[in-house]
């Protein structure tokens, strides 16, 4: 029988934060550091930020009367575009946005990209002019364009990722 013993030693709620400070004591000391890294995935994985969860990219070729920008499938390889559209969309995914007022109410949104015209290189920070999102390492470079005949255009749904924490 393993014996647990749990201690509060602060609660602290207001109205811009809640959080809490507890010690878990047990017999056994591995049972401890299982705890300890079960308690801390969670935080992680439950922490409130913005996520990218679909991204669609869109192209214009100029010549042959191709004048509309078209969908382009995620299995594509564009010659005029270094990366294959597949990498596109992970390198956007992975994109690490935060909120700059820090308010996490349920937010869902589609965001459209300005047209980005070639030759150009295309960073995390030329994604976002909106002033409520903050992308984090904005010189990370998505996608370059290599030849001026084509312009990209991207739109992403963008949802809140979960705030819930599951308590065992």
């Amino acid at each position: 029988m393993k014996l647990i013993k749990l201690i509060i030693l602060k609660n602290t709620m207001n109205n811009k934060s809640h959080y809490g400070l507890f010690q878990i004591i047990s017999s056994q000391k591995t049972f401890n550091i299982k705890i300890g890294n079960l308690i801390r995935r969670e935080l992680i994985k439950n922490t409130p930020g913005l996520k990218i969860t679909k991204t669609d990219v869109f192209i214009k070729k100029y010549g042959r009367n191709k004048l509309s920008f078209k969908k382009l499938n995620e299995y594509l390889k564009v010659k005029e575009i270094k990366e294959p559209i597949a990498e596109i969309i992970s390198n956007i995914s992975d994109l690490k946005l935060i909120r700059k007022n820090n308010i996490f109410e349920s937010y869902i949104k589609e965001v459209k990209t300005n047209i980005f015209k070639g030759p150009y290189e295309i960073k995390n920070k030329d994604l976002f002019l909106n002033e409520k999102i903050k992308v984090l390492f904005p010189e990370n470079v998505i996608t370059n364009i290599k030849y001026p005949m084509i312009d990209i255009i991207f739109i992403m749904k963008i949802e809140m990722r979960s705030k819930q924490l599951i308590i065992f």
